[in-house]
C-alpha cells in the first residue's frame, strides 16, 4: 500500500509545489507525531485500525484516516502487515520514498531533505512545537 500517485519521478516535487498544505488540515496529534518522527529520526510509526472512510473496516480510527490523507497527498507511504482473519489492521507509515517494501519486511532509508521540508512547513504554519508552554508566563 505505497502511494506514488502524487509523484512518479521519485522526487518530492508534488509536495514541494504545494501538497504540504494538507498538513494545515491535520489534527494536532498527527502533527506532533510527524514532528517526533522527524526530530527523533524514527523511521516509521505504526497505527492499528481502519480508515473511518472505508466501508466494512474494523476498528475505525481517526488517526488512520489522517495518516491515509497524508499518504494520498504523497507525504507518507504506508505498508499493511498481513493479519489473521478477524484481526485489526496494522499499518506502518513512513515519509514518502523512505520505505522499501520489496522484501518480506519493509526496509528504511531516511530522506532528511524531505523531512526538513515538512518540518520547515510545520514551523511556519499553525503547527505548535511539541514543547509545553506555561499558559500564564509563556515560559517553557
Amino acid at each position: 500500500m505505497t502511494n506514488s500517485a502524487c509523484n512518479t519521478s521519485g522526487t518530492n516535487e508534488c509536495c514541494s509545489s504545494g501538497g504540504l498544505d494538507v498538513l494545515d488540515k491535520m489534527p494536532e496529534g498527527m502533527l506532533l507525531r510527524l514532528r517526533k518522527l522527524i526530530e527523533k529520526e524514527y523511521e516509521y510509526f505504526v497505527l492499528t485500525g481502519s480508515d473511518p472512510g472505508e466501508e466494512g473496516g474494523c476498528c475505525p480510527s481517526d488517526d488512520v484516516g489522517a495518516a491515509n490523507a497524508l499518504v494520498d497527498a504523497g507525504i507518507l507511504d504506508a505498508w499493511q502487515k498481513p493479519m489473521p482473519e478477524g484481526g485489526c489492521t496494522l499499518t506502518v507509515y513512513s515519509f514518502h520514498g523512505e520505505m522499501d517494501t520489496s522484501g518480506a519486511q519493509p526496509a528504511y532509508a531516511l530522506n532528511r531533505e524531505f523531512r526538513m521540508e515538512v518540518l520547515d512547513y510545520m514551523k511556519h504554519s499553525r503547527v505548535p512545537p511539541p514543547e509545553t508552554t506555561d499558559a500564564c508566563s509563556g515560559a517553557r
